[in-house]
């Protein structure tokens, strides 16, 4: 399943300055290699995943880079992330029906 620009923006509370920021720096994949003008941009579900942990983590007053280096490694939620010595960041799902998917290593659950 692959998510257009509103989905994107709605469901990681970014805006559409970030999520074009963010892909055009490589922190987000799109499912079309060569998108070009004209052409409308579709993210996987994992770019869902990782944008809105990276949000929440920017949030929290992570550093992008370093947000979206974290986010990376997020297959599900709820997800503990060691941020330093005696730090541990706990990242749970706004609510039961959150629009997070499940991943594991292979792709979608």
């Amino acid at each position: 399943m692959s998510h257009t620009v509103a989905e994107m923006t709605e469901q990681a509370g970014i805006s559409y300055r970030q999520l074009d920021y963010w892909t055009t720096n490589g922190y987000l994949a799109v499912d079309d290699r060569n998108p070009g003008t004209g052409i409308y941009r579709r993210w996987p579900a994992r770019s869902l995943m990782k944008a809105t942990v990276a949000k929440r983590l920017i949030d929290a007053g992570i550093a992008t880079p370093r947000a979206v280096e974290l986010a990376e490694g997020i297959r599900a939620l709820p997800h503990a992330i060691r941020i330093g010595p005696g730090l541990t960041l706990l990242i749970e799902p706004d609510a039961p029906e959150s629009p997070l998917p499940e991943l594991h290593a292979g792709g979608l659950a």
